[in-house]
């Protein structure tokens, strides 16, 4: 084999690797540190198209978003995991789920279904108590 060939096998498996190191880098997930005591609040609407339903709407979303908090690792915070006010749930998950937390907890309620329920995430805030 020639010399040539080897120095251009040797340079394209050089590429290829940084190549791959740099897909790597740019698709990998990162998670951000939040404070152990801080929150996020999340509110939630659910709808659906039965003109009635069992199980209850409340424990539908409960499921829901009991599946997708697991699913993330985190943890509900409060006497009652879910309340309702009026057509809108909140749940509080403790600490405070980061961006990628975030975006994985609203994909997984998005893409959850049961019994023709959507539920949709109306607003995700973090709370984080001063110092």
């Amino acid at each position: 084999m020639s010399r040539w060939r080897i120095a251009l096998g040797s340079a394209l498996i050089v590429v290829l690797g940084a190549g791959v190191v740099i897909l790597r880098e740019l698709t990998e997930t990162r998670h951000t540190p939040t404070a152990p005591d801080s929150r996020t609040i999340v509110e939630l609407e659910a709808t659906t198209n039965l003109e009635r339903m069992a199980p209850s709407m409340h424990d539908v979303v409960h499921a829901a978003t009991t599946t997708c908090r697991i699913e993330i690792g985190a943890h509900p915070i409060g006497s009652s995991p879910l309340t309702q006010h009026g057509d809108r749930y909140r749940t509080v998950l403790a600490p405070a789920l980061d961006e990628t937390e975030r975006t994985r907890f609203e994909g997984c309620l998005e893409d959850w279904r049961i019994d023709h329920v959507k539920v949709d995430v109306v607003t995700m805030r973090t709370w984080t108590p001063d110092r």
